[in-house]
């Protein structure tokens, strides 16, 4: 039997009061090694969720995950379908309104829940596509193409794209209207031989967006319309060697790519009151509070089972996201540890 689970990390709210401190530029040392102990210091709970599998919630691939009060929402792409669970893990629904009708999508490319609202993206059609969590059809708003999306707190949506047009961020109105254009591409973007895109490009949260760009320690923040640098990351060493997009023929340039061991990218970066957690080669935690950073790059079992940090719960924020293991590690989890299936919740204090 193929195991699916969910992790859950609830990190300590620090009681410390203080405004940010947003600094020009944050120094990250990759080499400093912190592992399961560390974790478990910074980590208040952790709950494992063990997802229902049965021939009708059969999840190829886990591409999006979010938690929206008590229900667990997840994208997979190979089947263009939304599934979801409660947050027990019990099966509630899918939703797969594949087809060429103004009421259907060709390709579920991203999603987002907005109130009791369920918003597809169709990059195919270069539209938002509106449904309940029954599956059943709103509305639909024209964008325009692009690879991610997100509820704009300004209002109406963003969509970013990595390299399909002038700039990579693009903003609309609730009937589809462009507002705003945003982050220009740069030449040497352009020119790449092969498209990139971070893995969760853009996160709406209280009153501002992040949007993260490949190849670039930026982490921008758009704002009532305005576009800003929030963060700025120093990774030493790690740094990108100046040559690093230099493109002579497509086939050595990946080859470049692939061997580089530098940061190429920031990925799945999270902001709440005290926290922030990004994916730079390894898992960064940055408590703002202490202004101290943790890279766990020396994770054991099962925490070394995390893909990336794309989904944390803190308590500060309340707010609720999942992190999944990946679905060909899910077998050794039942085969090696199969006294966590029989447990969803462990508190780490």
């Amino acid at each position: 039997m193929r195991y699916y689970f969910l992790f859950f990390l609830l990190l300590v709210s620090y009681s410390c009061s203080r405004e940010d401190q947003n600094p020009d530029s944050i120094r990250i040392d990759l080499s400093r090694s912190y592992g399961n102990e560390q974790l478990e210091n910074i980590v208040d709970d952790i709950r494992l969720v063990p997802l229902e599998t049965n021939d009708s919630c059969i999840v190829g691939q886990y591409d999006r995950v979010i938690v929206k009060g008590r229900s667990i929402f997840i994208l997979d792409k190979m089947q263009n379908t939304v599934f979801c669970f409660d947050t027990t893990g019990k099966f509630r629904q899918k939703i797969n309104r594949q087809g060429r009708s103004g009421q259907e999508y060709i390709t579920a490319d991203d999603f987002i829940v907005q109130d009791n609202t369920l918003i597809v993206f169709d990059n195919n059609k270069s539209q938002l596509q509106f449904y309940d969590f029954q599956g059943n059809y709103v509305k639909t708003i024209p964008v325009c193409q692009g690879d991610q999306i997100a509820v704009n707190p300004a209002g109406g949506y963003i969509v970013y794209s990595s390299v399909a047009d002038k700039y990579h961020v693009h903003t609309f109105n609730d009937k589809g209207e462009k507002t705003g254009e945003y982050l220009p591409v740069e030449s040497k973007i352009i020119n790449l031989p092969s498209a990139f895109c971070n893995n969760k490009s853009i996160l709406s949260y209280n009153d501002e967006t992040f949007i993260l760009n490949f190849f670039d320690y930026n982490v921008y923040s758009l704002k009532n319309n305005e576009l800003k640098i929030k963060y700025r990351y120093d990774f030493g060493v790690k740094n990108m060697p100046d040559d690093l997009l230099e493109v002579s023929d497509p086939a050595s340039f990946m080859q470049k790519i692939a061997k580089d061991k530098s940061v190429q990218q920031i990925e799945n970066f999270t902001e709440t009151r005290n926290w922030i957690t990004f994916d730079a080669r390894y898992p960064v935690y940055y408590n703002k509070n202490a202004q101290v950073y943790y890279v766990f790059n020396e994770l054991k079992f099962p925490y070394s089972l995390f893909v990336s940090l794309e989904n944390l719960t803190s308590k500060d924020s309340l707010r609720t996201h999942a992190q999944q293991f990946a679905q060909n590690q899910a077998k050794a989890v039942s085969d090696s540890s199969s006294h966590i299936s029989n447990s969803n919740l462990h508190r780490l204090t």
